[in-house]
Formats: C-alpha cells, structure tokens, sequence
C-alpha cells in the first residue's frame, strides 16, 4: 500500500518519539509538530505493521476513551465498556454539588416561563407567541 501524502519526516519521529515512552495521537502531533490526522495515520500504519499497540485507554477530555500508543509488538489494551450518554449523565449528576443542582432547576423554570404581558402594552406592540 502506497503512503499518500505522507511527509517522511513524520514517520521517523514519531517511532523516536515513542521509543520514549507511550502517547496518545494528541501528544504525538504536539511534539512532532503535525496535523494530529498525519500523526494517527502514521500511528495507524504502525499498527497495522505491528510496530506498536495500544498501551491504555485514557479518559479524554469528553469522556471519549483516547488511546496510548506504545512501541513494540505487544497485545492491544481492552477498549473500556460502552457508556450510554444516559449513564454518563446520571454519573454526572451525582457528582454535582447542591449548588449547581439548584442552578440547573433555576434554569428549567426560567424555560418553562411565560413572560406576563400588559394589556395595553400589547395592545399597542402586538404579542409574540
């Protein structure tokens, strides 16, 4: 398979810069100073030749699993168990302080609201619906 578009730059350092130690595609782009779609592609073609594995799965910054990548042919990390977006929120909620549980209510009824209108202001303005 021929490698399209890829800077032959990219390949070696990111193999260097994993020798160092495992990273997610994130870290790799900011070190190697390319687009992280460069980097994964890169990481991907190495996976697919056995030159590296997944080392772990950590929590990303949405919740969504990230993997880590590291150097060697070993065996590929368990991915973690699906979570529902019901299930991330009611986690999310449990967490919550009282505070923001109050705020979060605040907002619903500010919502669910109907704003009271004079008469003879909408007489004069109309009413919006």
């Amino acid at each position: 398979m021929a490698k399209r578009g890829l800077k032959p730059r990219c390949q070696p350092a990111i193999v260097n810069l994993l020798a160092l130690g495992p990273l997610t595609v994130a870290q790799i782009q900011d070190q190697v100073f390319c687009a992280q779609r460069t980097a994964y592609m890169v990481v991907r073609q190495l996976h697919i030749e056995r030159l590296v594995h997944v080392f772990e799965y950590r929590q990303g910054p949405v919740g969504v699993p990230v993997a880590v990548w590291a150097l060697g042919d070993g065996l590929d990390a368990e991915y973690p168990t699906f979570r529902t977006n019901a299930e991330r929120q009611r986690d999310y909620r449990k967490r919550m302080s009282a505070d923001d549980r109050d705020f979060l209510k605040a907002r619903r009824r500010q919502r669910s609201r109907t704003i009271k209108i004079d008469p003879l202001t909408a007489a004069f303005f109309g009413v919006k619906k």
